[in-house]
């Protein structure tokens, strides 16, 4: 992995969230208002050129594994919060975004995002870029098992 750029797993996961708002209908499954912002102005402007051809099956079905995990995995979230759990390990973070858009479900929590070094380091570059602030409860993590 080259230094200072994500995973292209990263990329492709926070790409089909950020697709999955532009392109289905409503309700949404899921919704990632930051995904856009992560991905970066390249893959922002393919985002763009993808909404035209992103309706075949395969692409759909493609894009609802993503869109479709997250919500899953943040809906056993917040029953485990609500349960007591306070500490939130991510392998593999990548660019998830749940500890920059809800508040309300993470201010209890102690969060963790584990992922490649380089990986993180772009990330907190977008991050600063686009002047959203890491939140206090939020440990960047560095392991170099995500290549």
């Amino acid at each position: 992995m080259e230094p200072s750029r994500s995973g292209g797993t990263a990329e492709t996961a926070a790409f089909m969230r950020a697709l999955h708002l532009r392109v289905d209908g409503d309700p949404k499954i899921y919704e990632d208002p930051l995904a856009a912002v992560l991905i970066g102005p390249e893959r922002a402007m393919a985002l763009e050129a993808a909404s035209p051809m992103s309706q075949t099956p395969e692409l759909t079905a493609f894009r609802a594994i993503f869109v479709v995990r997250q919500r899953h995995a943040e809906e056993e979230l917040a029953k485990a919060v609500a349960r007591g759990v306070r500490q939130y390990v991510i392998l593999g973070a990548g660019l998830d975004s749940l500890g920059y858009r809800s508040p309300d479900l993470t201010e209890m929590l102690r969060i963790f995002e584990v992922d490649h070094p380089s990986t993180q380091q772009w990330k907190r570059q977008r991050l600063t870029e686009r002047g959203i602030t890491i939140p206090g409860n939020l440990t960047f993590v560095d392991s170099l098992f995500f290549n």
